[in-house]
């Protein structure tokens, strides 16, 4: 383990992003050098007042990799895409530079399944470069998948798996609102949705990484995106939403057994504005059988701040490769 704070670039600095950097700034272990984000209402910005952080007063949030100051760093985390062949280039980059990376790349998760060649040519330039390329996050990342996964350990046997996430995105920032069709039509959310810009990534993405950590032969289908429709107004003021409006999704996956049919696993996440009583739940029949359930719901926003900066202090002993 590194004796000295480990040094930092962050790439994206959208709401989760800001959280990560600040959370970076303020632990002893770690050292933020660099801040990346080319929108133009962020991109030339000095960091510390943008953060409102003092400490970081006086650097410059760059708008690409290329205008970074050539100081030394340790470890890039990487928050600039959700898919995965929009993310490569960038990881591409930060490779070539000798960084460790942390990405919170929804598709990561399952990549290799999903993009074998573009994964086993990153897994060699890693390699050679010497530096881990490693997932964070939380859904993807551990509510849904790794934590399952984790709980199977200790079955003798493991016969299905079901997975369910409720989240009330009313207590969540206003771009999960936008992004799960909060207040829009029923027309819209079918348009967005074919266009892929509604709901959320990274589910079936979940199932496949689960699917192969798990005792279990299952096909992983396709998955199934609804809106989740107002019977009645939700919210006050600007936050109402007009009954016939769309208060979120309700997004589902299964893996069926190739022999008999049987579904073996589920993933089902409601995310809704307004949605009562969320939680978060894992079910194995199995031996023993096992029932895991978060009232309340893990906070999402939080956790995968959490996850990242575990993520970051784990790289300096990480074997060099593109991990899960």
């Amino acid at each position: 383990m590194s004796t000295r704070p480990l040094r930092i670039v962050v790439l994206g600095l959208g709401p989760i992003g800001r959280s990560v950097a600040k959370e970076i700034a303020r632990a002893p272990d770690l050292r933020l050098v660099g801040a990346v984000d080319p929108a133009p209402a962020i991109a030339g910005r000095d960091l510390g007042s943008f953060l409102s952080e003092g400490s970081l007063e006086g650097m410059k949030v760059v708008p690409d990799l290329d205008a970074l100051p050539r100081r030394r760093a340790d470890v890039a985390v990487h928050m600039a895409a959700s898919r995965f062949l929009q993310a490569v280039p960038h990881l591409d980059a930060l490779i070539g530079r000798g960084l460790h990376v942390v990405s919170t790349c929804e598709e990561m998760i399952a990549a290799s399944a999903r993009w074998p060649r573009e994964c086993r040519a990153l897994d060699r330039r890693a390699r050679k470069a010497g530096v881990a390329v490693l997932a964070a996050g939380v859904n993807p990342g551990f509510v849904m998948d790794l934590l399952p996964a984790a709980m199977s350990n200790i079955c003798l046997e493991v016969r299905s798996v079901r997975v369910t996430r409720h989240v009330d995105t009313s207590k969540r920032r206003p771009a999960l609102q936008a992004k799960t069709g909060a207040g829009i039509t029923t027309a819209e959310f079918r348009r967005r949705a074919k266009r892929n810009e509604v709901g959320h990534v990274g589910l079936r993405d979940s199932l496949l990484f689960l699917m192969g950590h798990l005792p279990l032969e299952g096909d992983v289908g396709e998955e199934r995106l609804r809106p989740i429709v107002a019977k009645r107004p939700v919210g006050k003021g600007k936050r109402r939403i007009e009954a016939g409006r769309v208060l979120g999704v309700h997004h589902s996956v299964k893996a069926e057994s190739p022999s008999t049919g049987k579904v073996v696993a589920t993933l089902e996440l409601k995310m809704a504005y307004g949605l009562a009583e969320p939680f978060d739940e894992i079910r194995i029949a199995g031996d023993p059988p096992l029932h895991l359930r978060f009232e309340g719901g893990v906070s999402g926003d939080r956790a995968t701040v959490g996850s990242v900066l575990s993520t970051i202090r784990f790289t300096d002993g990480a074997a060099p490769g593109l991990g899960g």
